[in-house]
């Protein structure tokens, strides 16, 4: 089906409040970059961050639906978008944990299937079920079992014609269940800056009282902490080796927990440091100085199992970058499953630490791929096929 200026795509997501609704922010960067050749309508279907219906107008239009409004309501509303703008296509960003708290889409999966029918569906599956993994317990079994029955039911009535995944896990698990899918791997919510000051960066942080270190940023190894750090998750190992590499170039330790996580993560971080690591908390940041912060680690760190990589915006942030991160070999097992290949090159284990300097000169990871244009354009190629 071929493009015209005039032809509409609607994607649909679940909220899209900005900086607080990691796939809206993917979102609303792919409505910008596909608006270079379609006409592009937004619909956030179940929106925590608005109480009534409302419409925004900016470069595209973003319709948004209260997520405490009736399904019935809010499919009924969908419906008149669609009829309204007739899409050439529909492209659903779904996430079952964004349209349900618990991720069981009963209600959401009967209503956007009877909306959704007759339309060209593109659908990219951001997230599956719980339980999956080998060893899990009987209640996140049973608890996945209910989010997979109504999620698949969910896909095979839409007929979508494309169907994308992040991840290989998640494509073997798919396809598992007979779903043809894609691989394409987020891109990062945050572009690279080029216009950030980096030196009013690093003044800030010397100035910190917990940093009280008077020399220079480049006599120290900066580590990224960036996103939501994973409760379960043991720095432990990725500690030990830092500190080993520290004392082997002879610097110390400087730990950036960029944009807005969690004290008690931060806290459990430091605890496993040495004693004379030292660190600075940014705080909520813009996307420029996240950028910024960034280019000045020498590695990031990723509580992400390795499996899931694909799917992190946070370290497709470091990547698209140029910074390598670390990461626990895979330590989550699924049955019949083995991971091919990483991501990235930029991706290591603590043990590669050691190495750090001589993988990250001898790297030919594409960068570019964690680029909102490879997606964007795939879209359209498929799209136009």
């Amino acid at each position: 089906m071929k493009s015209n200026p005039l032809s509409t795509i609607i994607i649909i997501c679940a909220g899209i409040e900005p900086q607080k609704d990691g796939i809206g922010d993917y979102t609303r960067m792919l409505a910008n970059q596909l608006g270079a050749e379609f006409k592009v309508v937004v619909c956030a279907i179940h929106d925590d961050y608005v109480s009534e219906t409302c419409i925004e107008d900016s470069t595209y239009k973003i319709v948004r639906y209260p997520a405490n409004l009736p399904w019935a309501t809010r499919s009924n509303q969908l419906s008149q978008l669609l009829q309204h703008h007739q899409p050439i296509w529909v492209s659903l960003q779904l996430a079952p944990f964004g349209l349900q708290k618990k991720g069981i889409l009963y209600e959401p999966a009967k209503h956007l299937a009877k909306v959704l029918k007759g339309y060209h569906i593109h659908l990219f599956v951001h997230e599956l079920w719980l339980g999956a993994e080998d060893g899990a317990s009987i209640k996140m079994m049973i608890w996945g079992q209910l989010i997979k029955y109504f999620l698949i039911r969910l896909i095979k009535n839409i007929l979508p014609s494309k169907v994308y995944v992040s991840c290989e896990i998640n494509q073997f698990l798919l396809e598992r269940e007979g779903i043809s899918t894609d691989i394409v791997p987020v891109f990062s919510n945050i572009p690279i800056a080029t216009d950030v000051d980096k030196s009013l960066l690093i003044k800030r942080i010397f100035q910190c009282k917990e940093v009280n270190f008077k020399d220079d940023i480049f006599h120290c190894i900066v580590v990224g902490f960036f996103g939501v750090i994973h409760p379960y998750w043991n720095p432990e190992k990725i500690s030990i080796e830092l500190d080993a590499l520290a004392k082997k170039e002879q610097k110390l330790l400087l730990c950036l927990f960029i944009g807005k996580i969690e004290d008690l993560a931060i806290e459990k971080i430091i605890r496993m440091l040495p004693s004379n690591t030292l660190y600075y908390k940014t705080g909520i940041l813009d996307k420029n100085e996240i950028s910024g912060f960034i280019q000045l680690c020498t590695v990031g760190v990723t509580s992400n199992p390795e499996i899931m990589l694909g799917k992190s915006g946070t370290v497709a942030a470091f990547l698209l970058h140029r910074k390598p991160v670390v990461v626990y070999k895979n330590e989550i097992k699924v049955a019949d499953f083995e991971l091919t290949e990483p991501i990235s090159d930029l991706i290591l284990y603590p043990s590669q630490l050691n190495s750090l300097r001589y993988l990250v000169q001898n790297s030919i990871a594409n960068h570019q791929k964690f680029e909102v244009k490879p997606l964007a354009l795939k879209m359209s190629l498929d799209m136009n096929a």
